[in-house]
């Protein structure tokens, strides 16, 4: 009996003097790109609005690479009302993507219209983080050809950064950083095709 005591006393200082399992680190995800929207004029009623996303997820931190967007959302505002439907973009892995898409809206040059996104990542250890911000979208008096001339040096650079990238048979950026979903071109970079 006392020997059983005794060891049952050992057994419960060796568990109150054993270190405190880890604990996993905090989410340091970092989240680049997200929802972005223009407006312009076409001489017709209202505007026209061109919405997209793209996003990649990642960890500055050695070791952590092991990020996946599960959720990116783009909803836009017109004088802070909040113009249904959301745009919900297609998440693969740490990438998320919404191809562009332009449609009519009830907004004139001088309205105010925001782009809002909201994405969740999850790391390696089931953590998740969210990221929420709402910027203004860019109004313009050219037409959207133009326009992809000016944007697209910077932004097919930024894709060409992270080329190539692809998941299975779903998504594929190339070296140019043309971004390809299920083998359909959604967004082209210079050479075009």
């Amino acid at each position: 009996m006392r020997r059983t005591a005794l060891l049952s006393l050992a057994a419960i200082a060796c568990t109150l003097a054993a270190p405190p399992a880890s604990a996993a680190p905090p989410n340091d995800a970092q989240y680049a790109g997200g929802c972005h929207a223009y407006a312009y004029d076409d001489a017709g009623p209202g505007l026209n609005l061109v919405v997209g996303a793209l996003a990649v997820a990642y960890s500055p931190t050695p070791g952590h690479n092991d990020v996946t967007i599960t959720s990116l959302t783009c909803t836009i505002k017109i004088n802070s009302v909040v113009l249904p439907p959301p745009y919900v973009a297609t998440t693969v892995g740490p990438v998320a993507v919404l191809p562009p898409t332009t449609k009519p809206i009830p907004a004139t040059m001088t309205d105010i219209i925001e782009v809002c996104e909201a994405a969740t990542t999850v790391d390696a250890h089931f953590q998740s983080k969210s990221f929420q911000v709402c910027r203004y979208a860019s109004t313009l008096s050219v037409p959207p050809q133009e326009v992809k001339h000016l944007v697209d040096p910077p932004l097919c650079a930024f894709l060409a950064m992270f080329a190539p990238i692809q998941f299975g048979t779903y998504l594929l950026i190339d070296t140019q950083g043309d971004v390809y979903v299920n083998g359909t071109l959604v967004y082209d970079c210079p050479p075009y095709v």
